[in-house]
């Protein structure tokens, strides 16, 4: 049962946010989408020879006259340079609704040198963030630079320096040092704005002679002191680190270092074992006295074991068992918790862990050689051990990955037969989910039609034909469960083209220039926790001359 969509006018009245191409997948139906009349070729020399009677003479190939309303960004990234790499740089958004032409220059940009030391001037090994603010849709901040230098002093024109990084010359920057020795010293953090013309910039950080320090004692639920216990300062929101990391002493007791006039933060406690929740205590939660008392709830856990097994039943070994407490609040104190563990199934397939009773998040991993297995996310609800004794048994039996079959049409088919399959899961934000990043390259087999295997989540799917074609990229955003086919036609591209220049003015040359249409995750077009999300519909390269030509699809195709 083929669905065939076409554009809709009606469609120009919403938000240009929000337009986007959707398309319903019905189990056992196809999906063709397909280009005004019939598709030939995608080369000509006059309109005679487009089927829609659009020839952009001077690319050679049958353009789409319109598409609908679709916010994108055009990303460029310049060679490396020596051993920095010069930022991306980000212009737009733009609104495509057509054939789109667009010159660009980039910013100038400054290389930054110096060196991290501490208060005593020695060399202070640490990873550097430069992190600056780029506006998109008043929403968006985007990190111009962020590296990581773990090397002896290096020489640069004959000055020893720590780190050298390019960053763009013209704004303020929050420079962010994570030293390698977390025990010792804190992170730092500094605000920093380029005033200068020049192309290079010394920036030398040095720790205060005098950092802030913060004690307290750790017990247990009778007032005993608890040692060996790890204590650390972090943001209250972000949990971003803000104090080096210790360990309490034999009578209970830490000390933390922090920046100078650090305000809001909370403490990290983490007794070291897998059955130790960490616990993470506001301050306006513990005890009083000089040396603040903090409790250290005792949660009461369960063992859980069981085995896992493969659709058709054998066991697997080396499978990875990820786990996360998604709620734990000791009911006498109040100070919530948090929890995490990962074991490894045995050669027979079974697994032990110890966990607090409560709700988890658990994700079951299959080791490499089990390709056709799927990953696994559920929640589990582990039971009080005083009910049913302490072992709680739970098996597992994981399903196949969802195959899905594409089938991609063009004329000459030796066109469809050459693109380029891939699938990107989409991150999602929730705190059940414990593996992102998951990724599948498409298996040819033949005659335009490729073969995904995945995971029950949501993924880009893109397919991406040579740039020579004179096609544009299709993009689906599937669902977590298709087992059904898909079936595309290359519709007839939108041109983005125009010639970059660097800040200088001269051709900026073999820079790679990424069309990323805007995709709001939200009906009212406002960005979710995970802010904007950007999809790459297209990627090409300037020539000598600094031009470049993008041919991407009129719509961005979703689910």
């Amino acid at each position: 049962m083929p669905v065939t969509f076409s554009p809709s006018g009606a469609w120009r009245s919403l938000p240009a946010i929000l337009v986007s191409l959707s398309i319903v997948i019905l189990p056992g139906c196809g999906l063709s989408v397909a280009a005004s009349g019939d598709a030939i070729a995608n080369d000509c020399t006059d309109n005679t020879d487009c089927s829609n009677g659009l020839c952009d003479a001077i690319a050679g190939i049958c353009i789409s006259e319109t598409s609908e309303l679709l916010p994108f960004m055009i990303t460029v990234v310049p060679l490396v340079s020596g051993s920095s790499a010069v930022p991306s740089q980000y212009f737009g958004p733009y609104t495509l609704d057509g054939p789109f032409a667009q010159n660009l220059q980039l910013e100038k940009t400054v290389h930054v040198i110096g060196t991290v030391v501490d208060s005593n001037g020695e060399q202070v090994p640490a990873h550097i963030e430069f992190q600056g603010n780029t506006d998109i849709q008043g929403e968006e901040t985007r990190t111009y630079a962020k590296r990581t230098y773990r090397q002896p002093l290096l020489a640069f024109d004959d000055t020893l320096v720590d780190y050298s990084t390019t960053v763009i010359a013209d704004g303020t920057y929050r420079i962010r040092v994570e030293p390698e020795d977390s025990a010792q010293l804190p992170p730092l953090e500094q605000s920093w704005s380029n005033n200068t013309e020049s192309d290079f910039v010394h920036v030398d950080i040095t720790y205060p002679i005098q950092l802030d320090s913060w004690s307290g004692k750790i017990v247990d639920t009778v007032g005993n002191p608890r040692s060996g216990i790890q204590a650390k300062a972090i943001h209250p929101e972000t949990g971003v680190l803000e104090s080096n990391i210790t360990t309490s002493n034999s009578n209970g007791v830490f000390t933390l270092l922090l920046r100078p006039h650090l305000s809001e933060f909370a403490i990290q406690l983490d007794g070291g074992t897998a059955a130790t929740p960490t616990v993470v205590v506001n301050l306006e939660q513990l005890w009083p006295g000089n040396t603040p008392s903090i409790l250290m709830p005792d949660f009461t856990t369960r063992i859980l074991s069981g085995s896992v097994l493969e659709p058709e039943g054998e066991v697997i070994a080396g499978a990875k068992i990820l786990t996360r407490a998604l709620a734990l609040t000791d009911p006498t104190t109040n100070v919530s918790a948090e929890h995490q563990s990962s074991v490894q199934t045995s050669a027979d397939g079974t697994y032990s862990l110890a966990l607090p009773v409560g709700q988890h998040a658990i994700a079951i991993v299959p080791p490499p050689d089990s390709r056709n297995v799927a990953i696994f996310e559920t929640t589990i609800d582990v039971d009080d051990p005083s009910a049913s004794g302490d072992i709680q048994t739970m098996d597992f039996q994981l399903n196949n990955k969802s195959v899905v079959e594409i089938k991609v049409s063009s004329n000459p088919e030796t066109i469809a037969d050459s693109v380029t399959v891939n699938a990107s899961s989409i991150s999602k934000g929730s705190t059940t989910q414990l593996v992102d990043g998951r990724s599948s390259s498409g298996t040819f087999l033949g005659n335009g039609a490729y073969q995904l295997q995945l995971d029950p989540v949501a993924y880009d799917i893109q397919i991406q034909p040579e740039s020579d074609t004179g096609y544009g990229w299709l993009v689906w955003d599937s669902s977590s469960h298709i087992n059904t086919s898909l079936a595309g036609e290359f519709a007839f591209p939108v041109p983005v083209q125009g010639a970059i220049e660097a800040s200088n003015g001269s051709p900026l040359t073999n820079a790679i220039v990424e069309i990323q249409a805007l995709d709001p995750r939200s009906a009212s077009g406002v960005p979710d926790e995970q802010g904007w999300r950007f999809i790459t519909i297209g990627r090409g390269t300037t020539d000598e001359q600094g031009s470049y030509s993008v041919l991407v699809s009129p719509f961005l195709y979703r689910e």
